[in-house]
């Protein structure tokens, strides 16, 4: 039920002149897996689709690119702030750190949207290290 407004018709569904829509469009998935993930069990149990088996290698570089790079970069931060290395050291530790962070948090990103299914991800868009 909608709260009193005096610039509402109900009859004709406007207010202020804009006609308000109720409908939304139908989505067809009857050609789309769809997975609702409702706990860890159910995340684990879909790391055995074959789609992640494929991808393994993929997922497996994503993860380790991720962790090499927030290591690089927190160390590289640690030296800019306490001044523990010249700034000659500390440039490279940053400028190497984000050329990992970037891709791996990037495709780690897309395999956690993916693996929760989320609408528009699919196993297509991740490159194959394979």
């Amino acid at each position: 039920m909608r709260a009193h407004d005096d610039n509402f018709d109900e009859d004709n569904q406007q207010h202020n002149g804009a006609v308000i829509e109720d409908d939304w469009p139908e989505i067809d998935v009857s050609t789309q897996r769809h997975y609702r993930v409702n706990g860890l069990s159910d995340f684990l149990s879909r790391l055995k689709d074959p789609d992640v088996k494929a991808k393994k290698w993929t997922i497996t570089a994503a993860l380790l690119l991720l962790i090499v790079g927030t290591v690089l970069l927190g160390f590289g931060a640690h030296s800019f702030i306490y001044n523990t290395l010249s700034g000659s050291n500390t440039i490279p530790l940053l400028v190497v750190g984000c050329i990992c962070f970037i891709p791996g948090i990037y495709q780690t990103t897309l395999f956690i949207k993916i693996m929760l299914d989320s609408p528009g991800y699919s196993f297509d868009q991740m490159p194959s290290y394979d």
